[in-house]
């Protein structure tokens, strides 16, 4: 039954090029999501981490893998 209750959680998405994001792991459709700097030693070093770029996270609402993604994402309905 608490399967059911976490299935609902979350939000679709699709990618850049239009394609449903499944988990990789269980191939579960809903994600929560999330930003993450990519940091790099130069910019970290100096102190400079506002400057790094940013990536999408979506974690998965029913396994918990994370995926990242470097382009933007668009969520889908509900």
């Amino acid at each position: 039954m608490e399967g059911l209750t976490v299935s609902a959680k979350g939000h679709r998405y699709e990618s850049g090029a239009r394609k449903i994001i499944t988990c990789l792991h269980c191939e579960h459709d809903r994600f929560e999501e999330g930003r993450a700097l990519l940091n790099t030693r130069g910019f970290s070093f100096f102190d400079l981490d506002w400057l790094n770029r940013g990536a999408t996270i979506l974690t998965c609402m029913q396994c918990g893998l994370v995926h990242w993604f470097a382009h933007d994402v668009r969520r889908k309905g509900s």
